[in-house]
């Protein structure tokens, strides 16, 4: 982002988001498995996956402590892949990198940058792990964490998912 200039002195401005984002993209708009592992998938076509593994509890109702996992073989992300690309809110794929498709080339699935936020409609914690280069790229996203606990209904729950 650029800086704003007040009288003499360069200030940075940095854009945030609101935590109501989060509920929105994530709890309200994936509040069952299925869409929420299906957008999660998605993500791995785009990336190249040519498999994907799912782990997840069968013939047992998901619970607080129930984990989802979720493991492909695509191209993974560097660091600054997560920092600059993956973690960025609303990012553009095709417009930032000119393209609509994988390198692979494949049609890419995802469009506004949000799919992220999906496992948060089943889950409290979405563990990443990546690889690219020989170099692993491990983290987590809370979303207690994220939007203030007050009045949630998620607040006491762990239930966790982890795409990597």
């Amino acid at each position: 982002m650029s800086a704003a200039v007040i009288g003499t002195e360069r200030r940075p401005l940095a854009m945030r988001f609101a935590a109501g984002a989060v509920k929105h993209f994530g709890l309200h708009m994936y509040s069952t498995a299925v869409p929420a592992i299906a957008e999660t998938v998605s993500n791995a076509w785009d990336a190249d996956a040519a498999d994907v593994w799912i782990d997840i509890p069968l013939g047992e109702p998901l619970t607080q402590s129930s984990g989802i996992t979720i493991r492909d073989n695509g191209a993974g992300m560097t660091y600054d892949e997560c920092n600059d690309s993956y973690l960025v809110v609303g990012r553009d794929r095709r417009e930032m990198e000119k393209r609509d498709r994988s390198p692979k080339g494949r049609p890419v699935m995802g469009h506004k940058g949000l799919g992220k936020f999906a496992p948060f409609g089943i889950a409290d914690i979405v563990k990443v792990s990546t690889t690219k280069d020989g170099k692993r790229t491990v983290f987590e996203m809370d979303y207690r964490k994220m939007v203030p606990p007050k009045g949630s209904p998620r607040t006491n729950s762990s239930r966790s998912i982890s795409p990597s």
